[in-house]
């Protein structure tokens, strides 16, 4: 039987099932938090129809690289052009210097099909960042194209060399990839997300159905069941998964198997479910499945970013609207006209207009980097508090990226005084961004301390680590303590870290327990060495990146959102105190003092995030220069008790 796969409307109206869930998770609509694994559905669906056709090919002696490629620009580089083009001019019209830096970058990464590697290293994927990233969901695509430069040559090799194997050969290496992400995924969950040999295994899941590893049913009521069991175990993930779950990995299998399942089902004969599916409008829709793909994000994106929040109501329909007529004029006058042969275009001609362009793309994006964002844009008021969002932070070249012997022997940043280390200030990076602070209040005072910090490592004993935390922190902070233990003039130490985004992403009440027992324990060691313990609670956490929105409040003309509610600031600092077991009615608690830098920021009712006009955070938790400035009496008066061991 051949493999060639005959036009099949069920796919197409799968690919309707993949991309609405997409698309309504994108827009935050309520019960689509899983829509996400809309994605999945597309890798399982594209492994399938592109083994097909390489299998066929291959075996008739048919195949070649050129032509194989050939088809993979026709199909996606017109539209992608189209929607990476349109993205990148918009931005250049209605983005700060630092956002269109960073669309700028994914641009270039975009159309080297590396934008996984790049939003792997930049992004997590449901992080509140990603909402200003109009190319984030190309993604999936440089997962594809990666994995197409590959499976193609493995493809060919075992046909060639272990045609009676191949099937065992592709299911292996599913099976590797599926373990691997299982293995990776509770500790690196980008990782897992984004790179192509953790998702291969997806895309390799299609493949094994082209291959036939297991026959398709031939009675009509075991197709029946299959493709409604298929759809079932898709819609189970788009309305149960959402950003806590652990995914992909094993996660990820029930949404792909479902997808196999309906596959499986249509391949002789069809069922009820894939005559549903082959219905006029949902194949439309999956006729428009890739266009709608790559026009809905940039627009929400920038509808969000011109308005300062989500949008609600008539905006998400006007929003929908919008997207759809796009993609229409997208599939009907970019990707239908180009994808087959013509003579016009010929693929000589091809191949240089795509190397041409991926020139073009380039010399934009870097041309824009090295013009800082092109900042002759903007009036010079909105520019100057956009520009505290990238201003210099004090210590962190000097202080950052520490070797852990060089920690151990005190080769710390020094605070205040150059002498007797009377304190350390150990923490993440909300540390770093109250180290300018210190070093005044304690300069003030006549004392000399060090700075010992690492980035999303929170100072804490033990091997406790993070979910989403990039950075190991055991052997950092192992290495402080050991500094510690050497340093016998030291009398006090200031514990400082993002305490409540540790606490929110704590996986379990057990993950609680032992964050607070960690702390405990480190506060007893030192007190044990006879040292003064200060937990410094974490400053007011505002709902956005203050100079960005500042700045745009200003050049669009929105009302100034420059403030949190004070209830608010004690429900962050609530986080800790609760799993400290801390209450209100606490006056201090026993074994060491808490220092509120909140006092700083809020009165009763309000806490404020502008200062005569200048944004007191460079981003929406991290203090810029001027936030900083107004914690030096905070620290001042906390360091006075220090003098007598100096």
């Amino acid at each position: 039987m051949s493999l060639h796969p005959t036009y099949r409307p069920d796919i197409d109206g799968l690919r309707a099932v993949a991309i609405v869930p997409v698309i309504l998770f994108h827009y935050g609509l309520s019960g689509f938090e899983g829509g996400y694994v809309g994605v999945d559905v597309f890798f399982v669906i594209s492994g399938y129809l592109i083994t097909s056709i390489l299998h066929r090919e291959m075996r008739m002696g048919e195949f070649s690289f050129a032509a194989f490629y050939e088809r993979r620009i026709r199909r996606l580089l017109p539209a992608f052009a189209v929607v990476t083009g349109a993205s990148f001019l918009t931005g250049c019209i209605g983005f700060l210097p630092a956002d269109l830096e960073a669309l700028s970058s994914s641009l270039v990464a975009a159309w080297f099909f590396a934008a996984n590697l790049y939003f792997w290293k930049k992004t997590d994927y449901f992080d509140t960042e990603a909402i200003d990233k109009p190319l984030l969901h190309t993604w999936s695509l440089a997962v594809e194209e990666q994995f197409y430069i590959v499976f193609p040559c493995l493809l060919l090799a075992a046909l060639r060399w272990f045609p009676a194997h191949l099937r065992t050969i592709i299911a292996g290496c599913a099976l590797l990839s599926l373990l691997a992400a299982a293995a990776v995924v509770g500790h690196a969950p980008e990782a897992a997300f984004y790179l192509p040999h953790l998702r291969a295994w997806e895309l390799l899941a299609g493949a094994l159905l082209a291959l036939r590893v297991i026959p398709p049913p031939q009675t009509a009521v075991v197709r029946d069941a299959l493709a409604i069991a298929g759809l079932a175990l898709i819609g189970l993930a788009v309305f149960t998964f959402d950003a806590a779950t652990l995914f992909p990995g094993l996660s990820a299998v029930i949404p792909v198997l479902g997808t196999a399942m309906v596959i499986t089902a249509g391949s002789a004969g069809g069922a009820r479910c894939n005559h549903i599916l082959g219905a006029r409008p949902l194949v439309l829709t999956g006729l428009l499945s890739y266009s709608l793909y790559l026009w809905h994000w940039p627009l929400f994106v920038f509808a969000h970013y011109r308005l300062g929040r989500a949008p609600a109501g008539l905006e998400l329909l006007w929003l929908a609207a919008l997207t759809l007529v796009l993609a229409v004029l997208s599939w009907r006058y970019v990707e239908r006209p180009l994808r087959g042969k013509s003579r016009r275009l010929t693929r000589r001609t091809l191949f240089r207009a795509t190397a041409l362009t991926v020139g073009l793309a380039t010399l934009a994006g870097v041309g824009v980097r090295l013009s800082g964002g092109l900042p002759g844009r903007l009036p010079a008021a909105v520019a100057a508090t956009a520009a505290v969002g990238e201003e210099p932070i004090p210590f962190r070249e000097a202080c950052s990226g520490l070797g852990l012997d060089a920690v151990r022997d005190g080769g710390l940043c020094i605070l205040g005084e150059n002498g007797a280390t009377g304190f350390l200030l150990w923490g993440d990076s909300h540390a770093l961004s109250l180290a300018p602070a210190v070093d005044r209040a304690a300069a003030q005072e006549g004392l000399g301390g060090r700075f010992a910090g690492k980035s999303a490592c929170p100072p804490l004993l033990g091997t406790l680590e993070f979910k989403r935390s990039k950075t190991s922190c055991t052997g950092f902070n192992h290495a402080v303590l050991e500094y510690i233990d050497r340093e016998p003039s030291l009398r006090t130490v200031f514990l400082v870290a993002r305490w409540s985004y540790y606490l929110s992403i704590a996986q379990s009440d057990e993950d609680r327990r032992r964050f607070a027992d960690a702390l405990e324990a480190l506060v007893e060691r030192l007190r044990a060495r006879g040292i003064r313990v200060v937990v410094v609670e974490q400053v007011p956490e505002m709902p956005g990146d203050i100079p960005s929105l500042a700045a745009r409040a200003a050049w669009f003309g929105w009302p100034p959102a420059d403030d949190l509610p004070a209830a608010e600031y004690r429900r962050q600092q609530g986080a800790l105190r609760a799993t400290l077991g801390i209450d209100e009615a606490t006056v201090e608690p026993s074994g060491f003092e808490l220092l509120d830098p909140g006092r700083a920021f809020c009165d009763d009712d309000r806490c404020r995030a502008i200062r005569a006009g200048k944004p007191l955070y460079r981003d929406a938790h991290h203090l810029s220069q001027e936030g900083a400035a107004l914690l030096i009496p905070l620290f001042q008066h906390s360091l006075a008790s220090n003098k007598g061991g100096t």
